[in-house]
């Protein structure tokens, strides 16, 4: 009898210390933050008509991956993206250009390949200036071998 209360005691402090490394983990994990600089290009003076880039850059936390819009399969992981507000008729041209580190990676879980972007990302996309501020949000999902955090992030830029 005396052995089994003993071997509970244990049991329930081994778990109560998991629980709280396991949430510490967690938060600290959530925590993970993409710091963005966004800029139109080029920086010289624009007027409607004209075309420029909105152009974001971003360094992944060493450790995390992110996946570019370059994939083989319609299922998947969060593609990184740029959305346009849509009440704005932005005319848009062409895609989104993702550049940085990248690996091309099958996904088992998804019985797909991706493409995986690390350390310094690049997201650009071409634009024909018709206001003076564009409105935006990037999308990307950051993963390291055992979670994934999806990150957004609102821009409004002065154009001119």
């Amino acid at each position: 009898m005396q052995r089994s209360k003993h071997s509970a005691f244990k049991t329930i402090i081994l778990s109560a210390v998991i629980i709280f490394f396991s949430s510490f983990v967690y938060d600290n994990k959530a925590e993970v933050d993409l710091l963005w600089k966004a800029e139109i290009m080029p920086a010289c003076t624009l007027k409607k008509g004209d075309t420029a880039w909105v152009v974001l850059q971003t360094d992944i936390p060493k450790g995390y991956h992110s996946y570019s819009n370059e994939n083989t399969s319609d299922d998947g992981p969060i593609l990184t993206q740029l959305n346009f507000e849509k009440k704005k008729k932005y005319k848009l041209i062409g895609k989104d250009i993702i550049e940085g580190e990248k690996e091309v990676v099958y996904e088992e879980v998804f019985k797909a390949k991706f493409t995986k972007v690390k350390g310094h990302m690049v997201v650009k996309r071409k634009f024909k200036v018709t206001s003076k501020t564009i409105k935006f949000k990037v999308m990307t999902q950051i993963c390291d071998e055992n979670v994934c955090i999806l990150k957004e992030k609102d821009f409004e830029l002065k154009i001119y």
